[in-house]
């Protein structure tokens, strides 16, 4: 939680009422100490990767405008309870491409800075994306190349949305599909690439803070506990916490390549020789020779040879 400045107590006040209903509704869990599990955080510059690093931490945590100019610039690692949050370096470049960012048996290699996997246990990777001016074209782009260099760990993988606290669960909802129905990244069958889900996330506001307001911190509070306690469940159910060797994501990987490429060589085998079968139905009768009707049987004459 950040320092409170202002020429009163009012917002004192405030925070004082929402810490009071925080331990009165029971909501603000902590990651089990007893369950160990890792997430890397993945996204673009400012799309608030930090920010839920701070959100796990304190519900009440808010991002001051001068944490807004702030870069990651190497991975940070943070310990709260049972989960380790790892933060990392914007992952694009300026073609919104994956070009300094590379997944091995060993770790994932973000510009040349390596995030070592325990043992080749795949830990959970979430890609943070920010709601802030909605998705664009630029994010889609992003997203399709995204998949393209993760395809092999779906199966660790989420979706986080960020700067959802002004929006109802309804609404977070609404805007799920809404987005998901868009024709790239319907086509892509992205929704499914996030094999472990989609959650939102945000923060209690600094201009909320700023005006003293009541009502929109004690809304935005609220919200942001219900996304932070689905959050820390979704990263510590039995699914989640299942081990995972990179070695048996890559073979299945390259089994599931291996038999696409199989069926598609049968497809195309099959689609040929339907071609060359129309192609000789099509040629005049008496010039062609369609394997497909049996020739009549003709009995040999014997008359020739009777008179020998």
């Amino acid at each position: 939680m950040i320092a409170l400045k202002t020429s009163g107590n009012t917002l004192n006040m405030i925070f004082d009422d929402l810490l009071r209903l925080r331990a009165d509704n029971g909501t603000h869990i902590m990651p089990n100490e007893e369950t160990e599990q890792s997430i890397i955080l993945l996204g673009g510059s400012k799309v608030g990767k930090t920010t839920i690093l701070g959100v796990l931490k304190d519900s009440l945590y808010c991002r001051s405008r001068s944490q807004y100019y702030i870069l990651t610039t190497s991975p940070t690692y943070e310990k709260i309870g049972g989960l380790c949050v790892i933060d990392t370096p914007d992952i694009f470049d300026r073609q919104n491409r994956l070009s300094e960012c590379r997944i091995t048996k060993k770790g994932l290699i973000i510009k040349k800075q390596e995030i070592p996997f325990s043992n080749g246990v795949l830990p959970l990777f979430a890609l943070v994306f920010s709601l802030e001016n909605g998705i664009n074209s630029s994010d889609i782009t992003a997203l399709l190349h995204f998949k393209k260099k993760f395809l092999c760990v779906s199966r660790k993988m989420m979706l986080i949305l960020t700067h959802a606290e002004e929006k109802t669960e309804s609404q977070r909802h609404m805007l799920l599909h809404e987005s998901f129905d868009e024709s790239r990244l319907a086509n892509a069958k992205m929704r499914s690439f996030f094999e472990r889900g989609v959650l939102f996330m945000g923060c209690i506001r600094y201009e909320s803070m700023e005006r003293c307001n009541r009502q929109a911190l004690l809304s935005e509070h609220c919200e942001v506990l219900q996304m932070r306690a689905q959050l820390i469940e979704r990263c510590q159910d039995n699914e989640s916490t299942k081990v995972v060797l990179y070695s048996e994501m890559r073979y299945s990987f390259r089994k599931f390549h291996y038999l696409c490429c199989c069926f598609a060589l049968v497809c195309i085998h099959s689609k040929k020789n339907r071609y060359s079968t129309k192609l000789i139905k099509d040629l005049p009768p008496g010039t062609r020779e369609d394997p497909l009707e049996v020739p009549e049987k003709h009995e040999c004459s014997t008359e020739p040879f009777r008179n020998l």
